[in-house]
């Protein structure tokens, strides 16, 4: 992972298990969400697909949330895979 000065990621690099880069993550346009500062958007271009990528863009975002104990056990993430 490549992280600017301000230690905020710019890049992240994904190799498969032979070692080769299998695709490559871009993080730019950074804002403050929810009180931090982050980048906003994030781009993943696998290398052996020419053209493809993928790239999600936050909105807004909330930190701190209150969550049940029971959100993410084990039966919840099975029922709802079904």
């Amino acid at each position: 992972m490549l992280v600017s000065d301000d230690r905020l990621p710019v890049e992240e690099r994904h190799y498969d298990r032979k070692g080769r880069l299998a695709r490559t993550m871009h993080f730019d346009d950074v804002k403050v969400l929810g009180g931090r500062r982050l980048p906003a958007r994030i781009e993943l271009v696998p290398v052996d697909s020419p053209g493809q990528r993928t790239e999600m863009r936050y909105l807004d975002v909330e930190f701190d949330v209150p969550l049940s104990d029971d959100t993410f056990n084990l039966s919840r993430l099975e029922r709802t895979r079904q």
